[in-house]
């Protein structure tokens, strides 16, 4: 069946990847050809009592975040925004699009559809809940907010990037990723969009 003229074809360009079992597209697909799981002991768990003391964390973060992040940044930013950035920061240099400068023209043309099951969690746990309860609210600061919405996957990767096309994150349990892939590939589809992350 052939595209109606009003439809547009959508192609994969840039690929990022930061799992629990392996950092950039070389070393996750070497994890998934040699069966690497990213499942391991948290020794966090364990001092926090939880029965389940496993999980996919990805490793090697700290040492990544230079080469990703400036220091200004991160001094508003919890671990799946970090983790959210490289990964699509990863995506963009992949497909070959422009520089990545603070100085950079807004692209008006570029938008994103970031998931995420709950964003924020670490930062509610270690610092708002703890202020809140000593009433010490004055002293959130005002990237709380940012750090705290589900949102602050995408809005951090937009600001990074320069994005002016639609910014967005979705959360749908286990279907997340696949519904921001569809999400994605419908808006440029339809031609509401040129690229989406």
């Amino acid at each position: 069946m052939a595209d109606s003229p009003a439809m547009h074809r959508v192609v994969v360009t840039g690929l990022g990847v930061l799992a629990p079992n392996g950092h950039g597209l070389a070393a996750y697909e070497a994890a998934l050809r040699g069966g690497v799981s990213g499942i391991r002991f948290i020794e966090k768990l364990a001092e926090q009592n939880f029965a389940c003391q496993v999980g996919g964390v990805p490793q090697g973060v700290d040492a990544l975040m230079p080469a990703y992040l400036a220091p200004d940044d991160l001094l508003a930013m919890n671990d799946a925004m970090v983790y959210a950035a490289i990964a699509g920061i990863d995506c963009w240099r992949d497909a070959g699009l422009r520089e990545i400068s603070p100085e950079a023209a807004v692209d008006w043309d570029t938008g994103a559809i970031i998931g995420t099951g709950i964003g924020g969690m670490q930062t509610i746990g270690e610092r708002l809940i703890p202020m809140v309860d000593k009433g010490r609210v004055r002293r959130l600061g005002s990237t709380m907010v940012e750090q705290v919405m589900c949102s602050a996957v995408s809005a951090k990767l937009g600001g990074l990037l320069a994005l002016g096309g639609q910014t967005t994150t979705n959360s749908s349990a286990c279907t997340t990723g696949t519904e921001a892939v569809i999400d994605a590939f419908h808006k440029i589809r339809t031609g509401q969009i040129a690229r989406m992350i």
